[in-house]
């Protein structure tokens, strides 16, 4: 997985990069509404919840404007600890 992450100073910025395991909650969705009746307002969607996400590169171009990028790439490990290595959630008119 690749990613960009904006930081306002270099202090988070460092402080998220040494940050050895970190979990991930990737949602996908168009935003429509399941049902005209429905309360709750769910939406479309699905969502991947992965336990172990580890860093493997990174690249920091220079900030401007007090505003720094940092472009991530990610590996997702299996980890069991808590009994579930990766759980999906689907949202849909059915379910």
């Amino acid at each position: 997985m690749k990613f960009t992450r904006y930081f306002e100073n270099l202090a988070d910025r460092d402080l998220f990069l040494q940050t050895t395991k970190t979990a991930c909650l990737l949602t996908l969705t168009n935003e429509k509404k399941v049902g005209a009746s429905d309360t709750n307002l769910f939406k479309y969607q699905m969502q991947i919840e992965l336990n172990d996400l580890r860093f493997t590169a990174y690249d920091m171009p220079t900030g401007t404007d007090e505003l720094y990028a940092v472009q991530i790439e990610s590996t997702a490990f299996y980890d069991d600890t808590d009994a579930q290595a990766v759980r999906f959630l689907f949202q849909n008119a059915k379910a």
